[in-house]
């Protein structure tokens, strides 16, 4: 995903409101598929980023597309975000 930028004050109300709802995955054909995200980001977490300055975050929290199936063995799959507060 493309770094996501945010005004240092920013609310933790508004902070997960702001946040991708769509990501884009890429399959092992190299085709890509759209997927509806969710953050778990707790209030505890969101106090302690450092403002200004950049945290990572991490969803592992989406379903594939019906089309695509994860591997045997399961890979752990998860979506990347870098979050810059300014």
């Amino acid at each position: 995903m493309d770094d996501f930028t945010v005004p240092a004050d920013i609310t933790y109300d508004d902070f997960r409101e702001a946040l991708p709802k769509i990501g884009t995955i890429v399959d092992s054909n190299n085709v890509e598929h759209e997927v509806e995200l969710r953050w778990d980001i707790r209030p505890y977490n969101f106090d302690n980023y450092k403002k200004p300055g950049q945290v990572t975050l991490w969803s592992q929290f989406f379903k594939l597309p019906l089309e695509v199936s994860n591997t045997i063995p399961s890979t752990r799959l998860e979506i990347k975000l870098k979050v810059i507060f300014e």
